[in-house]
């Protein structure tokens, strides 16, 4: 997820708040950083699952991976809400002006 977030490119949006933004959007379950069985389904995520064992316990480690198809997803829904802004659309802080 923090590739996936330097390819949309949000400043000031790091992992965290991605994560945040997508459990808000309804993509990642509420309490976790595994997306819906739907966001998988479309090819947006890949979910890969490993084990280790300590002494007491065996643990159950998931790991979410990002495809280009959910990164793609994830920046359309960002341009939507306005957080991230089209190249068309940024405007320069001193002068007011749009540049192209």
């Amino acid at each position: 997820m923090s590739e996936a977030i330097k390819l949309i490119g949000v400043p000031g949006f790091g992992r965290t708040k991605l994560f945040d933004y997508l459990r808000r959007r309804g993509v990642f379950i509420k309490d976790g950083r595994v997306p819906y069985q739907k966001y998988i389904d479309l090819g947006w995520f890949n979910i890969t699952e490993s084990t280790y064992s300590t002494e007491w316990n065996t643990h159950i480690n998931l790991t979410t991976r990002v495809y280009q198809k959910g990164v793609d997803g994830i920046r359309r829904m960002l341009k939507k809400d306005g957080i991230l802004q089209t190249e068309s659309s940024l405007v320069t802080k001193e002068k007011g002006e749009e540049i192209s």
